[in-house]
Order: C-alpha cells, then structure tokens, then sequence
C-alpha cells in the first residue's frame, strides 16, 4: 500500500464536514479529498516482466536464497574445498525443505482466505495447474478490438445494454390493467420509521467490507477508508442522515461502471456479454445502512409473503427447495398427479417501472419520507461501460432496480409480494424471481383448468406490474408415481399473451407451454418421476471432475490443503440440496459415497492406506468425513430445529421402560414417497438418536456439533 496515501489519509481533519449541512457538498468534499491524495501520491514505475514474481516468497526465505547463492559462488571459486561444498549442500537441502514449507504454507492461506468462495477456490486450482482464464479485457482484446477502437467497443456495449432493456419494455406499453389492485394487494397498516444512523452503524459496515472489491466511478477504494474508518464514519452518518432528511442524493452516487462478461456464442457480439455493475463505495455504505432496517422493519412485521425464500434472513434456496419437494411428495404418497410451472421472467430486475416500485414499496409500509427518498435514488441512474481502461459515454437507466446493489434483491420482493395472492387454486413457490406453480389432483380435466386459471393471473399481473413472461422458457413438467397408471393426455397449459387476454381468447393462436421431462430447478434437476436419478448423475459427474483436479494437485498442495479443498469443493457439491435430491434410493446414494472414498484416499498417505486392508470405509472416520447418507440425516433434522410440526410423542397408558425414553410418533405411508416427507422422516431420524442428545442442545450450532460428533462415532 502507498504509505503517501497512509500518511495524508491520517493527517486529514474531517471535523469541518459534520458543520456542513449539505449532503451533496459533504459527497463531492469527500471526493474531493480522495482525488487530491491519489493525484499527489501517483508515480509512474517500470515493471520488470521477465519472470514472474513468486508471491510466495517471503522475507525469510529470500535471505536464505541470498545465503545459499553465496555458499555456491565461494564453492565454486574453490571447488577442491570440501568444507565450502560441505555447507552450500546442507544449506541447499534446508532452503528447498523450506521452499516447499513455503510454498505450502502460501497455498493453504489462499484457499482459507476463499472463505469457501467456489470461484476463488477454482480461480486459485487452476492457477496453480496452469489452466488460467482469459480476464474480461483479455477476451475483448483479442476478439473485439481487432477491427474496432477501444471507445467504439464501449460504446456499443453502452448501447446494447440499455437498448436492451427498452426494447423489453417496447414490447409492453399498455395502460389498460387487468385486474383490480385492490382485490389482490394487502397494504400493511405499520409504517416504517427511519432511525437515526450512528456512526457506529457506518464502523460495523466498513469493517465488513471487502477489501478487494474495485472502486466505483468516483474512485474511492474500500482499504483506503477502512484506514481513516473511526474518523470518516461519523460524517457518512451525517451525511446518510442529512440525504434522508432533504431528499437529495448526489447524482455520481448514482453511476454505475459496468464490465461485460462473456456468456456464450460468438465473442464478436455485444449481445452475447452479461453486464456486471459496480458501484461506488460510499453508495453500497448507505444501501446497507438503510436496507438493514428495511429488512428489520418487513421482517418483524411479517410483510413479505411465506412463499418468498429469496433473500430473507433464515430462509434459502434449501428452504424453498424443502418446502416444494415435501409438498410434491405427499401428493404423490396420495397417488395423485403433481403439475408444476416453472415461470421464467424476461429481465425481471432490470425492467421494473420505478413508479410502479415505489407504489410496492408504499404498500409494504415504505410510505412519506423514505419514499421520496427512493424516488430520488431512483431517478437520473446511468451507467458507463469500461473497456480496457477505457469508459463509454453515460447511457440513462429508465427502468429497474441497480445492478449489484444491496437495496435491488429487497425492492424486487417487496414489488412482487402481491403475485402470490393472485394464486388461487395453485400452491406457489418462490426465491426471488425464480417461481414454480404447482397443483396436485387425480382428475386431470380439473388440473388443467386449475394451472390455466391461475397461470392466466400470473400473466394478467405481470402485464399489470409492468414485467414480461418469457414463454419460449417457461417449461411445465407432470411428475407421476410409477405406481400411477394414468397417461397425461388432456393437460395443456396455454401461454396467453397480453393482446389475446385483452381480446378474452377471441381468435387465440398462442402457443401451450413446453411440456419436459426434467427441469433444472433452482440448481437441482427435477425429474418427471420425482426419482432424482438425473440430478444424482449430474452431482456424480462434478465429483468426477474435482477428482480429476485432485489427482493433479496432490502433487503440488500439503495434505491439509487437499483436506480445505474436499470441504470447499467436494462436501459443497454434496450438500447443495441435498434435503432434496438426497431422498432418492440408496443405491443412487452409493453412487455419491464411492465417489467420496475416491477422493478422501487422495488424502491420506500410501501407509494409511495399506493399514486399512481395502477397507477404505474406514476413511470416513479417520478423515472426520460424513458419508452421505449421515449427512442426509444430519440436515433433516438440523432443518426441524426449533419447530414443533412432525413431533407429536407417543402417550403411554402405563408406565414401562419405553415410557422411560419417548419416542416420536411415525405416520403410516402409501408408498415410498411417504417415506420420503418430513413428516415420516423427522421422527425416524429422531427416534434413532440417543435420547439424551435432543434434550441436551442448546442451541442449532451446538445441535450440528452432536450430531457430527454422533454420527462419525457410528462410521466403522
């Protein structure tokens, strides 16, 4: 770090801002004091790039490679000594046991510094085998600027990227609404009321932060406030404060810089590039501030809908994911037949009206000043793209909430809370724009008017919430037992578009929705016989593949390292759903645990190995590794604690030695789908614990630490 900037940054006085009682004086005084440090302590160097730098070698070892030099040059001027030969081979063997503690060591602490970030993980693997990726200004370099200047290529990604969204909303222009706002949308009776931010809540947050994320369009860096933190946050209190009571909010805050990604197709295309945002700092600084208390406010007061999983404190994908499989299986369990709709959204957070937002947010109880204030937060974004250095001309943002913000996923639910009360007959499942529709029947004609009646609502809200169904990619999956004989035949769903629903049908041509066999379904591959048999397969071939990275990096990496590895890699695969696809058959189950004696034989040494006698399920325990099926009932009932559904204890008429130890009452089932649902399962699971291991926790950590602690103790 520049210990120019160090010095001037601790010199700076701040005292004077909190007098000011302008927000946008106190931003840009702010800025200002940013800029002229940077311009003062910037100096140009010459970098040598004949070899690359060993980021691995440290002080310590650099003194013995200087040291070990100079042994084998006073060798080498008397090379019949053998005393100087002597010392250089002794200290030679010492400086390469340390090159490779080194080098070990640096290995380790990159991948505890991933904080189990998979790209990380992976970015740091394939650095270390050779295999590095091209960067975002490498891909467009070699393909983009081949015939187009630097400016030319970011301006045409400025130009693609809000073209885009307002073509989308060119396909949308009508004014007439469907159905009554009233009849659908629960305005909450509570308000929110905004508390004054401290300077302890700006600290907390700037602690918090990543100190290798990249500086916004104003060019303030997070590692240079985190220096003057205890300083500067008492006037980026006042200064979110002062915005909260004028309304105003400086307009730089309201840039973002984006970067496009390559998603797939020709390199060539602007289209074929996602865009990624960053925004400033001190920007993300009060989203977090004033999103924390949203968060806080719709959370005590219930606000946000059961159904929403996305973003919400102890909620999930894993909960969203638990909830719809537990249903689909009861119903199955019943023999009935289970239809589900996976709505996909064209653009869904980038092309929300800001009006029709913020009318949401009043609903939800965001009403009178920090209302206003998100209007003004809303109004006048723009973005620039940036290309190799080189930024594109600022293109406006008339529609949806900001990229890469904290305060987008939070309005996004708050704008869609209504849509699940216009869901009649269907069961709805959501995390944040990803939605599924499910019925479950044995008539199939009442299934089909079911899925069509509330699919129709869906639409007709969409169109009046100002957002578009994609239909080329919303799919429609039936799910049957096997035991269940009937042919789906009568059950089509139609894709209605907003002109035919507007005309009531008359001279409908619209296409029915996709009918597949299996769907990928918030990261878990859903199959048409709720088996789980695909995605079991698809978890099989990822292991495979971490295996194959393993074999080569056992070379390279400390046993420790490939022990951080399996548990960043390996163990996140397995246990990525797995309340869900975990309930498949065990012998699909098997396939995952052989996998996983595969790999944890790349963590022990030869000699371990050859103790075991080709009993390598011994590894599990030795490891400290649970199999899979532990892990399975590790998460079921880590999932229960805390609630009281599926616990109902047998009553006893007199007092016996089972009285002694309660067990759980275990429902009788149809099939083995009922053996697959919570309620059969959390009193199974439980029953099979010691009974004083449930009355003995006292909290979920502890819970986890048990039960880890049981569960290995039950490994051979």
């Amino acid at each position: 770090m520049n210990k120019g900037v160090i010095k001037r940054l601790t010199d700076t006085s701040w005292q004077e801002l909190l007098k000011c009682n302008d927000p946008i004086e106190i931003y840009n005084s702010i800025v200002k004091i940013f800029d002229d440090i940077y311009e003062a302590c910037t100096f140009q160097c010459t970098q040598n790039n004949k070899r690359d730098s060993q980021l691995w070698v440290n002080k310590k070892l650099q003194n013995e490679l200087e040291k070990r030099d100079l042994l084998f040059r006073k060798w080498k001027s008397h090379p019949d000594n053998h005393n100087f030969r002597l010392a250089y081979t002794r200290h030679r063997n010492y400086t390469n046991k340390l090159i490779k503690k080194t080098k070990n060591e640096y290995q380790k602490k990159k991948i505890i510094d991933c904080n189990g970030d998979m790209r990380k993980i992976w970015n740091n693997i394939n650095n270390w085998l050779g295999r590095n990726k091209m960067s975002v200004d490498s891909v467009i370099e070699r393909y983009m600027l081949q015939d187009k200047s630097k400016s030319g290529v970011s301006d045409g990604f400025c130009d693609t990227f809000t073209k885009e969204i307002e073509n989308i909303k060119g396909q949308h222009q009508c004014q007439n609404l469907f159905l009554d706002r009233k009849m659908y949308v629960r305005e909450t009776d509570v308000s929110f009321r905004f508390k004054k931010v401290q300077p302890y809540d700006v600290l907390r947050v700037i602690e918090n932060m990543d100190c290798c994320k990249a500086s916004g369009s104003d060019g303030v860096r997070v590692r240079d406030l985190k220096l003057v933190k205890h300083e500067i946050s008492p006037v980026i209190a006042h200064f979110v404060n002062l915005s909260f009571k004028t309304g105003l909010y400086p307009n730089e805050l309201k840039v973002a810089i984006i970067r496009p990604i390559y998603k797939n197709g020709s390199h060539k295309e602007f289209t074929n590039y996602r865009p990624i945002a960053i925004l400033n700092v001190i920007n993300k600084i009060v989203e977090k501030i004033i999103v924390s208390q949203i968060t806080s406010f719709i959370e005590n007061n219930q606000i946000i809908s059961n159904v929403q999983h996305g973003f919400r404190p102890n909620r999930s994908t894993a909960t969203a994911l638990s909830e719809f499989v537990d249903y689909v299986n009861n119903a199955l369990n019943e023999q009935k037949i289970v239809f589900a709709i996976f709505v996909d959204f064209k653009k869904a957070f980038d092309t929300l009206d800001h009006d029709g937002l913020l009318q949401s947010m009043m609903e939800c109880g965001l009403r009178g000043p920090i209302n206003t204030w998100f209007r003004e937060y809303l109004r006048g974004r723009q973005l620039a793209v940036s290309v190799c250095g080189t930024k594109s001309r600022k293109g406006n943002i008339k529609y949806g909430v900001p990229t890469g913000s904290v305060y987008g996923p939070v309005g996004y639910i708050m704008h869609v809370n209504s849509m699940p009360n216009v869901i009649k007959k269907c069961k709805s499942f959501m995390y944040a724009d990803d939605t599924c529709i499910v019925y479950s029947g044995t008539v199939q004609d009442r299934i089909q008017e079911a899925m069509q009646e509330d699919f129709d609502n869906v639409v007709r809200w969409a169109h009046d919430n100002g957002i578009l169904i994609n239909i080329d990619k919303t799919k429609c999956i039936p799910i049957l037992s096997p035991f269940n004989k009937t042919k789906i035949i009568n059950i089509k769903i139609k894709g209605h578009s907003y002109d035919c629903l507007h005309r009531a049908h008359a001279n409908c041509n619209c296409v029915h929705i996709e009918m597949v066999q299996s769907y990928k379904y918030l990261g878990l591959i859903v199959d048409d016989r709720f088996s789980w048999i695909p995605h079991v397969d698809s978890v099989c071939n990822k292991l495979r593949s971490i295996l194959g990275k393993l074999h080569y990096l056992k070379y390279m990496a400390t046993r420790g390292t490939m022990y951080l590895v399996y548990h960043s890699l390996a163990d996140a695969v397995i246990s990525y759903g797995l309340g869900a696809y975990g309930l498949t058959f065990p012998v699909h189950l098997n396939k995952i645990k052989s996998l996983q004696i595969r790999i944890l034989k790349l963590l022990v040494d030869y000699n371990v190995k050859k103790s075991l006698g080709g009993d390598y399920e011994k590894l599990f325990k030795l490891c400290k590794v649970l199999p899979v099926e532990y892990k399975l009932r590790m998460v079921i009932i880590m999932e229960q604690f805390g609630k009281t559904d599926h616990k109902h204890e047998r009553k006893y008429a007199y007092q016996t030695r089972a009285s002694k130890q309660p067990k759980l009452i275990v429902p009788k089932t149809k099939n083995y789908y009922g053996k697959r649902t919570r309620r059969w399962l959390t009193p199974v699971y439980s029953n099979e614990l010691p009974h004083d291991l449930l009355h003995t926790v006292q909290s979920k950590k502890h819970l986890k630490s048990l039960l880890r602690r049981h569960y290995l103790s039950l490994c051979p």
